[in-house]
């Protein structure tokens, strides 16, 4: 009897345990057929929030986690030189996702010239590796499409008050990007989750051992 009870106690902890602790967010990057430059450029001038060419000047890698997303927001810091769409300064930052699994493009190098298309929201600009984000030095093509562009704007108070845009982090320190915050939610979640079913093990584990010593009195 005391044995039969202790399997229905462990199986009822193990269903439990399953419904309760959740994997993590999984992401998978798919983006459209590739198309001729001159129709990417044409079909990112609709879409995009912004267009521009620009050179690195930092990468700031997300903070590390004990348990880490590959969308974590990856900022980019860039000196524009010449702008074909959006409202772009001279210096602005772009974000992108951490991993190229969830379209994150992995490898700005500090230095490097880089024609850049992206999308705002919630006044940051985010671009991904289905745009037409890419080193300039291999866009030949994109930029004999794109034409002419124009002079970056002038760094003002428009810059701050982007930043003062995105939210703060808990401790009233650098804000963050939406994509962070969605991160961070998502990593309290899963740790809220593993607690609940340490506990309801540890109370599986003294149920046990409470059945145990009964039927040796």
């Amino acid at each position: 009897m005391g044995n039969k009870l202790t399997m229905i106690i462990l199986s009822i902890t193990m269903l439990f345990c399953l419904g309760v602790v959740k994997p993590g967010k999984s992401f998978a990057c798919s983006c459209a057929m590739v198309q001729s430059a001159e129709a990417q450029v044409k079909d990112e001038m609709e879409r995009s929030s912004a267009i521009f060419a620009g050179k690195v000047l930092t990468v700031t890698q997300p903070p590390e986690k004990e348990i880490m997303s590959s969308a974590d927001p990856v900022e980019v810091q860039f000196e524009v030189s010449q702008v074909w769409k959006g409202d772009v300064q001279a210096r602005t930052a772009v974000y992108t996702a951490l991993s190229s699994a969830s379209c994150g493009i992995e490898n700005f190098v500090e230095g490097a010239e880089y024609i850049v298309s992206a999308h705002e929201s919630e006044a940051a600009l985010h671009t991904t590796i289905c745009n037409m984000t890419k080193p300039l030095d291999s866009a030949a093509e994109e930029l004999k499409a794109l034409g002419d562009g124009k002079q970056p704007q002038p760094i003002g108070m428009n810059v701050k008050k982007e930043r003062s845009n995105l939210p703060l982090n808990a401790d009233g320190g650098e804000p963050q990007s939406p994509a962070a915050n969605e991160a961070a939610s998502a990593s309290t979640s899963s740790n809220i989750y593993v607690l609940i079913a340490a506990l309801v093990l540890l109370i599986a584990a003294a149920m046990i051992i409470w059945v145990r010593r009964n039927r040796k009195q």
